[in-house]
């Protein structure tokens, strides 16, 4: 199972179907767009930035901070920090 680093890491992060984005940094985002991270440059990390609607926005949760897409994407994986440990 790959990690969400060792995906950013190949750069070949998945982006939700008919995102014409390649990502945005953290900096240019707005406050409910989702924080997956997608890739990588030159030590910037872009992410997702699909936005997200408000209902579903859950900072603090597990993956409370994606998009849809990102948080069935990961449904059933461990956290990085317990699939390293």
């Amino acid at each position: 199972m790959r990690s969400v680093l060792d995906m950013v890491e190949g750069r070949n992060a998945p982006l939700p179907p008919g995102h014409n984005s390649c990502g945005k940094t953290l900096s240019s985002m707005g406050s409910h767009q989702c924080r997956f991270p997608v890739r990588e440059v030159i030590g910037r990390i872009f992410f997702c930035a699909e936005d997200v609607p408000a209902g579903e926005w859950m900072p603090g949760k597990q993956h409370g901070c994606y998009c849809r897409f990102h948080r069935e994407f990961l449904r059933g994986c461990l956290p990085v920090t317990e699939a390293a440990a």
